[in-house]
């Protein structure tokens, strides 16, 4: 790989041979673009982006994305785990290039959309919270209808037993 004032190429040089004898070298390569960046995110399944020199030359991003990206590379702030661009927000990650000469700091960044794994999250969040309010709340239930079951005939036991000590004997417990 070589980073070009106009951008980062993949060059493959090969000798110009005569029998046994070199007659010179051909420098055979492609440029690192877009269109290479989207073949590239076809495999990996995440957004990829071509950067050197703090310029980027190459992305899978089309729109709005592709020019906060060029932009974020400019300001230099891609350097972390998570980057947001517009409203979604991606996973981060920097693969140095290693390119021929020295002070080129050519990457390839690979983006993956965070957007569908927080929705899933947020609806599994909502799910066990709803899990959690059910387990609590239906073993309170259980105990109260077991307590006034289990209650009742000791409640009417109690008040036989307070009208017989007061001299009403014709009471009488109904038995369940």
């Amino acid at each position: 790989l070589v980073a070009l004032s106009d951008g980062v190429y993949l060059v493959v040089l090969e000798p110009a041979r005569f029998v046994d004898e070199v007659l010179g070298w051909m420098a055979i390569g492609y440029r690192l673009d877009d269109d290479v960046a989207l073949e590239l995110a076809r495999i990996s399944r995440g957004d990829v982006n071509v950067v050197a020199r703090g310029r980027l030359w190459g992305s899978s991003l089309a729109g709005d994305s592709h020019r906060t990206m060029a932009a974020a590379v400019a300001a230099g702030a891609t350097s972390g785990e998570w980057i947001a661009l517009g409203a979604t927000r991606y996973s981060s990650r920097r693969y140095p290039l290693d390119t021929a000469g020295s002070g080129s700091d050519a990457s390839l960044i690979l983006l993956i959309d965070w957007t569908p794994t927080q929705q899933l999250i947020d609806q599994l969040r909502t799910r066990l919270l709803w899990i959690g309010l059910a387990r609590s709340l239906l073993p309170v239930a259980g105990a109260t209808v077991f307590t006034r079951r289990a209650a009742r005939p000791l409640r009417d036991v109690v008040e036989a037993a307070h009208e017989i000590t007061g001299g009403g004997w014709s009471r009488r417990v109904p038995v369940r």
